[in-house]
C-alpha cells in the first residue's frame, strides 16, 4: 500500500544522490480517502535510512478517538527497537505515544515519540539534552520497517470499510 510507495520514493531520492536532508513523499487513494506519507531522511545507504521524521496523514478521519488510535498504533508497532505506550493527550488534542521505560536503555536514553491527531501520525526520535530540553535525532529504518510503520499509521487513521 502506501508504505511500499514511500519506501520506493525514498530509494529513488537516494539513487538520485540529492543532498541531505532528503524528503520522499507518496500518496494513494483508498476508497474515498486520500492518504499522504512523507519521510525526512538525514542520511542513507543501500540497506537503510536515517529518518528524521515519518508522517502519514489523511483527508478523512475514522471515528475512533485519538487515544484509541494511539493505543492501536502502539500495539501494531512491536517491530520497533522499543515498545511504545500511550502517555497523554496534549493541549492541542493530539495523543502522545512514547517508548516505554521498560524497553529503553536507561534514563536519558533516546526514545521514540509518536503524535497522533484525528488525521495525522508523526514518528520521531528524541534525545534529552544535558542542559535541559530535548533534540530530534535521526533513527535507522530499513525499507521494510519504513513501509510497515507507514502502513500501520495509515491503518489507524483511515475509516474502516
Amino acid at each position: 500500500m502506501i508504505g511500499k510507495k514511500l519506501a520506493q520514493a525514498a530509494q529513488k531520492e537516494a539513487v538520485l544522490e540529492r543532498p541531505f536532508p532528503q524528503v520522499a513523499q507518496a500518496s494513494v487513494q483508498s476508497g474515498k480517502t486520500q492518504i499522504r506519507a512523507r519521510v525526512e531522511v538525514a542520511d542513507a545507504d543501500r540497506f537503510s535510512k536515517m529518518a528524521q521524521k515519518i508522517s502519514v496523514s489523511t483527508d478523512r478521519a475514522n471515528r475512533a478517538s485519538v487515544e484509541e488510535k494511539a493505543q492501536n498504533f502502539a500495539e501494531k508497532t512491536t517491530y520497533l527497537s522499543e515498545n511504545l505506550g500511550y502517555v497523554e493527550t496534549d493541549i492541542g488534542g493530539a495523543a502522545i505515544v512514547r517508548s516505554t521505560p521498560q524497553t529503553m536503555a536507561g534514563r536519558g536514553a533516546p526514545y521514540f515519540e509518536a503524535k497522533i491527531s484525528e488525521t495525522e501520525v508523526t514518528l520521531e526520535r528524541f534525545q534529552s539534552k544535558t542542559e535541559g530540553g530535548r533534540e530530534n535525532i535521526p533513527f535507522c529504518v530499513t525499507d521494510d520497517i519504513l513501509a510497515r510503520v507507514t502502513d500501520d499509521a495509515a491503518s489507524v487513521l483511515t475509516p474502516k470499510k
